[in-house]
Order: structure tokens, then sequence, then C-alpha cells
């Protein structure tokens, strides 16, 4: 099934876990290419870095909002 993006949606929950992974492993790289720790991303998108650790680790899905933010700022490429 594709995703309003285009996309090819996840079809079970490991599958899903791994896309959040990929995306996390994309977010930290983009983080630490910038050299922002994870307090100064989360103090951009006025979160915890609590939360963009979990983002990072694959165990917290996004908001719509934060995925925005995200895309704003070259984060990731396109909603996940």
């Amino acid at each position: 099934m594709d995703t309003p993006t285009g996309h090819s949606a996840p079809d079970t929950a490991a599958d899903q876990h791994d896309e959040r992974t990929t995306t996390g492993q994309h977010i930290a790289t983009a983080r630490q290419q910038r050299g922002w720790t994870q307090r100064e991303l989360g103090e951009r998108l006025g979160i915890g870095s609590s939360l963009v650790a979990k983002w990072e680790q694959g165990t917290r899905i996004r908001s719509e909002e934060h995925t925005s933010e995200l895309q704003s700022h070259s984060f990731i490429s396109y909603a996940v």
C-alpha cells in the first residue's frame, strides 16, 4: 500500500520499527553533522532531548508537526 507521499507503507510491526530505526539514524547523522546535541535539536524544535533520543533509537514515532519541522531543517526528506 502506498502512503500519500507515494512511498510504500510498512506491512508489519517489524517493518514499521525498521523504518523508524532507519529514519532515526538519518536524524542522528544529520544532527551530528551540524554539531548539535540532542538537547540542542530538541530546543530548536521545542521538545525535550529524551524525545529526540527516542526518535533516533526508533522507539517513538514523530508527530506530523515534528515531521514537518524536521523536514524544514533538512533532517528528513519525506514524511515517514
